[in-house]
C-alpha cells in the first residue's frame, strides 16, 4: 500500500511526502522501504510507487542523474527509463509490475509538480497530486479537508494538510512518514514531528484548493 503526495506550499516551495512500507515479493512480507529520492544536482525530489524492485531501480537511476536541460528533457529520459526498467524487471508486461513517479521541484528555474504514470500521458499539476494505490483515498481526504477549511475557516499550513492526508490513508504499521520541502535553493527532509506538522512562521498559510477547482494542465507549465 503506497501513497506519494505533493502540495504546493507557496510560490517558491513544494512539499512531497510518502509512507515508508512496501511488500517485498521475494520475502513475501512487508518491509520498510524508501520511496522518495533526491536529485544529486538540482532541487528536485522524485517519489516512486508500484512494484518494489522497479521503484528501487528508478530511484537509483534518478539519484545518479546529471542536470537536465529542461522539463521536457527530464520527462523524456524518465519515461525511457520507466519502460527500460519495466521490461527488465516486469513479468509478462503485467500492469501491476510497473511504477509511477511523482516529481516536485525546479528545473532551470521552473517549479512544477509532474506526474509520470506508465500507460498514461505525463501531466503537470499546479497545486497538488497523488500517486500510488492509496491515491483515491488521499483525494477523498483532500476533498473533505478542503471542504472543512472552506466551511469552518480553520487555518491549516500546507505541511499540516499533507501530513493529515498521508497519515489518514494507511494503518499505523505504514509509519513513519517521509517528507521533504523543496525550494529553488534547497531540499530539506522534515524529520521531527514539529517539522512535519508545523510550518515555519515565515511560511504563510496556503489555501487548499477544492478538488473541483484543481488547476491541471496537460504537458503545459
Amino acid at each position: 500500500m503506497t501513497i506519494i503526495a505533493a502540495l504546493r506550499e507557496s510560490d517558491e516551495s513544494f512539499l512531497i511526502g510518502s509512507d515508508t512500507r512496501a511488500i517485498d515479493p521475494d520475502l513475501g512480507r512487508e518491509i520498510q522501504a524508501k520511496k522518495l529520492y533526491e536529485h544529486p544536482k538540482i532541487r528536485l525530489v522524485c517519489g516512486c510507487a508500484g512494484y518494489l524492485q522497479i521503484c528501487k531501480d528508478l530511484g537509483q537511476w534518478f539519484e545518479g542523474q546529471c542536470s537536465p536541460l529542461s522539463w521536457d528533457t527530464l520527462v523524456a529520459e524518465l519515461v525511457k527509463q520507466q519502460n527500460t526498467v519495466t521490461r527488465r524487471r516486469g513479468e509478462g508486461g503485467k500492469e501491476e509490475h510497473s511504477a509511477d513517479c511523482l516529481l516536485v521541484g525546479w528545473v532551470n528555474g521552473e517549479g512544477r509538480i509532474l506526474e509520470s504514470r506508465q500507460h498514461h500521458p505525463e501531466q503537470y499539476h499546479s497545486d497538488y497530486y497523488f500517486v500510488g494505490n492509496l491515491a483515491p483515498q488521499a483525494m477523498s481526504i483532500y476533498t473533505a479537508l478542503s471542504s472543512l477549511v472552506k466551511q469552518t475557516g480553520i487555518k491549516l499550513t500546507a505541511s499540516q494538510a499533507l501530513w493529515t492526508i498521508i497519515s489518514s490513508t494507511f494503518t499505523p504499521n505504514c509509519w513513519p512518514i517521509d517528507m521533504y520541502r523543496v525550494t529553488p535553493k534547497s531540499v530539506d527532509q522534515l524529520k521531527t514531528a514539529e517539522e512535519l506538522i508545523w510550518a515555519p512562521a515565515e511560511i504563510k498559510h496556503f489555501p487548499l484548493w477544492p478538488a473541483s477547482q484543481s488547476r491541471t494542465d496537460n504537458n503545459e507549465p
